[in-house]
């Protein structure tokens, strides 16, 4: 339907703020590099409809289907997006964004970008981000982009199930919380929550050790293992360490 001239201006001076984000952002993380501008515009008589026309650097505007992949496409609407939650922050709203799974669709070099200058970027300081990853793959380079970039203000949550009549059930991989977990087990004196609580404390220390030493271990349906082949493994590679002997003897103490 037709809109009144005050909210259309409104909206006018809105994207042009957001062209300022959007721009310089999709230029640094594209590996398409002859974009001079970005125009966003919208409709005087329509609620819904937003133009985007890019120029390129011969003079030539274009719509982006016809000539950005289907990578970049992707990648200039989320940014568009971002940017227009940007745009939304300076009036007011809260710095608190959910990426729901948003780069599976294009390459790692430009998921480490989006991240690496991008999200951490002085437009998004002290903004806070929870990202979801279906992809395990993915989910471990992401913890490594934001390990090598030295983001330590971050949880892994990982959801194990989930059912109707208990929703999600949540297992933290984050070190500290499973220490806390032990703690509050053990001041709570139940046995069934203290063994929970020391088992995936474990379950984490095998996983590790496993990474780290190379250990062989036979792969299950969606890479996840529990403690029993974890343990195996570790305990198999343990034995080759002799000079190390009580690590044998805490570990047989284990299977007893």
């Amino acid at each position: 339907g037709e809109i009144d001239r005050e909210t259309y201006l409104s909206l006018k001076e809105d994207l042009a703020q957001c062209e300022g984000y959007l721009l310089p952002a999709f230029k640094a993380i594209s590996r398409f590099k002859n974009v001079s501008d970005i125009k966003l515009s919208v409709s005087e008589f329509s609620r819904t409809s937003l133009e985007i026309e890019i120029t390129l650097d011969n003079g030539i505007v274009v719509k982006p289907h016809e000539i950005f992949s289907e990578a970049n496409f992707d990648l200039l609407v989320l940014i568009l997006y971002m940017s227009l939650i940007k745009t939304a922050s300076d009036k007011g709203q809260s710095n608190v964004l959910i990426l729901d799974d948003v780069l599976q669709s294009v390459d790692s070099s430009i998921r480490e970008k989006f991240i690496l200058y991008y999200l951490r970027s002085k437009e998004f300081k002290g903004w806070q981000f929870i990202i979801t990853c279906h992809d395990k793959l993915w989910l471990r380079e992401l913890e490594e982009i934001m390990q090598n970039a030295g983001i330590t203000q971050r949880k892994v949550i990982s959801i194990d199930r989930w059912t109707m009549s208990d929703g999600p059930v949540l297992r933290s991989l984050d070190e500290t919380i499973i220490d806390n977990s032990i703690h509050d087990a053990k001041k709570s004196f139940n046995t069934v929550q203290i063994a929970s609580a020391a088992g995936l404390l474990l379950e984490k220390i095998c996983n590790q050790m496993t990474q780290y030493m190379g250990s062989s271990i036979h792969r299950s349906i969606g890479d996840i293992y529990t403690l029993k082949p974890l343990l195996d493994s570790f305990r198999a590679s343990a034995q080759n360490i002799t000079d190390y002997p009580e690590l044998n003897d805490c570990l047989q103490r284990v299977y007893d």
